[in-house]
């Protein structure tokens, strides 16, 4: 029979709660009721989502955020074009708008949305040279080097950590390099620079003009010229001689050269110069072993020694050059014999000359000038000489 006030139907839908009553007539015309109470339960979760990570910027040192929803019985989060979990929680390692469907236990449905970004722009990493220089030598023992660009940094010469700050003194050659990090996201960058060392010292050397180390009568100076330099500095004991490269030395000593390269390093060299200034020891010989020229002594060798070259003289000229002189003339002769080192120093012998004539006598002690045949011989002597010769004419 019909179903009094919902519909005459044996089914009914029904999408709205109430109760609802049965009227089922049978055929015999008995009515029989019953009743079905029908709720309802559409509340809709509270979707929630907790940011354990607290950031909401993906960097290079935060590369992954820590999400989990709640509010709700299952849940299902998407990037927006992917679903990307089914849990609670999700892990996000890339950017995106990340919304988690939540579904009750009644299948009532709630979304939140979470937006994370990225930021892992590196820094611009530069080093400053404040000592303009890459280059450490003898003079600049030292380079300055500044890091900018970051938050934090950190100095490596290849091999260890030598800073962390930004400002570094390089000492040794190498390559630096600076790891810049970013205080903002964390992400880093580097920059290196070469620093070079030069300290290899100069080659000093001294050479003397004439070729000598030794003072003379006849080299009374020698130059002393420094090589392998940039500059140089002489000095003598405690006395500075100058800053030339040459330097004319009239007095013995010892004297040194500092040689100062391009790169600051220094080198010494030194020279030793002595002085021979002992005049020589002449002495004259003669032969024959006389000072006297006679009748008889017409020449007289006159012989120097004590040097190596010798110069004669009668008092007005030169007359030999000789060791040997022979001399005929009377006078006084000076010999200049000059030694190894040019010093000089005379003798002087003075010849003199004898050749007055003897008078001759004849003294006759027979007081005859006639042989007879009694007067048999004459006896005549010579006097005014020492040694006498006789002759008969033929």
């Amino acid at each position: 029979g019909p179903i009094a006030g919902a519909g005459n139907v044996a089914n009914l839908v029904v999408n709205t709660p109430g109760t609802y009553t049965l009227n089922i007539t049978e055929a015999n015309g008995c009515l029989g009721t019953t009743n079905y109470v029908v709720t309802q339960d559409i509340t809709v979760p509270t979707a929630a989502i907790t940011n354990n990570s607290n950031a909401t910027v993906l960097t290079c040192t935060q590369t992954a955020i820590s999400l989990t929803a709640s509010g709700a019985n299952t849940y299902s989060w998407s990037n927006g074009t992917t679903t990307v979990g089914t849990n609670a929680a999700v892990s996000v390692s890339t950017p995106g708008t990340y919304t988690v469907t939540a579904t009750g236990t009644n299948g009532c449905q709630d979304t939140e949305v979470l937006t994370i970004t990225q930021n892992t722009t590196a820094p611009i990493a530069g080093i400053t040279n404040n000592t303009s220089a890459t280059q450490l030598t003898c003079s600049l023992t030292s380079i300055s080097l500044t890091a900018t660009g970051g938050g934090t940094y950190s100095w490596s010469n290849g091999t260890a950590v030598v800073s962390t700050n930004a400002n570094l003194t390089v000492t040794t050659p190498g390559t630096y390099t600076v790891t810049v990090t970013s205080a903002i996201n964390g992400c880093t960058a580097t920059s290196t620079v070469i620093i070079t060392q030069n300290t290899t010292a100069s080659l000093a050397a001294i050479s003397a003009v004439p070729n000598t180390a030794v003072l003379t009568c006849t080299t009374t100076s020698i130059a002393l010229t420094a090589s392998g330099g940039g500059t140089y500095a002489w000095v003598s004991g405690s006395t500075n001689l100058g800053s030339n490269s040459s330097i004319n030395v009239t007095t013995p000593g010892t004297y040194t050269v500092t040689v100062t390269g391009a790169n600051g390093c220094t080198a010494t060299a030194s020279s030793v110069i002595t002085q021979n200034i002992s005049a020589p020891t002449p002495a004259i010989t003669s032969v024959p072993n006389t000072t006297i020229l006679t009748c008889s002594t017409t020449s007289i060798s006159l012989t120097a020694t004590g040097g190596i070259s010798y110069s004669w003289s009668n008092g007005s000229t030169v007359v030999g050059t000789n060791a040997t002189l022979a001399v005929t003339l009377p006078g006084t002769y000076t010999v200049t014999v000059t030694g190894a080192n040019g010093c000089t120093a005379t003798a002087s012998n003075t010849i003199t000359q004898n050749i007055t004539t003897p008078v001759a006598g004849i003294f006759n002690a027979s007081n005859t000038n006639e042989l007879t045949c009694t007067q048999t011989s004459i006896n005549v002597n010579a006097n005014g000489g020492l040694t006498y010769a006789w002759s008969n004419g033929t």
